[in-house]
């Protein structure tokens, strides 16, 4: 058995080749079937073709070189209807999102690790996007291609960082890497659980329950933790596991996700207030806090240039 992951040529390419038919054909596919069904089956021919050749070779998906085993698991999530039907309907926000820059933009689903990347050539302009976007709603469609044709902001940075915290994003990332372990406690640099070890016991008394926790695979630029109250999950960005971060800054994170935890939200004029009065005063007492805070505006804009 051989220990090299596994590289099969012509697999991204032919993802690639299947997302941009989805573009182009987005609109029509969900009246029309004959359009769908043809291409899931496509889906399921090729992943059926990978598994032969894995069969041969005595291996397992758990077996390929990352970028070819993201696209197995993405092009098995595709030959789900449901999963199928949403990918769709995220194409249409995008397609819409873009409406009144028809020809200029092409956007193609990617089982990636960055949020988006873009290439301009001769005036058009190529956009891929991370698979997990399939469950956003309009208005991240809208920040994200707004990011592309007019102006990267503050704002829409915010509101794509933030959509790919939650969990139905992670969800779906963690889907692609169902055939690795590249997601969880224990990142590269930083270990998770050491960290809100020490936190819980400097600033909770050692007596805060764990929540679920994990690193996002995705690195984002601006937000940098999330907690989930339904789920009672934090998730701390991947752009903080790199050796330039201190631990004591992914301390920080950590224990504001951790204050969500504690002092949960409260509701005022039918919304709900996370960063009450309250949550910023036991924010401050963080023992570097305004340097975890300068350093974080630093880290998130060089993460931007």
């Amino acid at each position: 058995m051989s220990s090299s992951p596994i590289k099969l040529s012509g697999v991204v390419s032919f993802w690639e080749e299947k997302s941009e038919f989805l573009w182009r054909h987005c609109h029509e596919i969900p009246a029309n079937r004959a359009i769908a069904v043809p291409l899931q089956r496509t889906l399921l021919r090729q992943v059926r073709d990978i598994d032969r050749i894995l069969l041969r070779k005595g291996l397992t998906p758990a077996a390929l070189a990352l970028p070819t085993g993201r696209v197995y698991a993405a092009l098995e999530m595709l030959s789900d209807e449901v999963l199928f039907d949403r990918a769709v309907m995220g194409l249409i926000a995008a397609k819409e999102a873009a409406r009144g820059y028809a020809g200029k933009l092409v956007v193609s689903l990617m089982p990636m690790r960055p949020l988006w990347t873009v290439r301009r050539r001769q005036g058009r302009s190529k956009l891929k996007c991370n698979l997990g976007f399939i469950n956003s709603s309009p208005e991240i469609w809208g920040a994200i291609v707004q990011s592309v044709v007019v102006k990267r902001t503050a704002h829409r940075d915010q509101l794509v960082d933030e959509a790919a915290l939650s969990n139905p994003f992670q969800e779906i990332v963690g889907r692609l890497n169902r055939w690795s372990n590249a997601v969880g406690v224990r990142g590269q640099v930083h270990d998770l659980e050491e960290l809100f070890s020490r936190v819980n016991d400097t600033y909770f008394s050692g007596v805060l329950g764990a929540p679920d926790m994990t690193w996002s695979e995705t690195v984002t630029v601006r937000t940098f933790g999330r907690y989930e109250f339904s789920q009672d999950r934090v998730v701390i960005s991947a752009s903080l596991d790199q050796p330039e971060v201190p631990e004591w800054v992914v301390e920080f994170v950590l224990y504001h996700e951790l204050l969500h935890k504690v002092h949960g939200l409260q509701r005022r004029a039918k919304r709900n207030i996370a960063h009450t009065r309250a949550f910023k005063a036991d924010e401050r007492r963080f023992e570097r806090f305004d340097e975890a805070e300068q350093f974080l505006s630093q880290w998130a804009h060089k993460l931007r240039t």
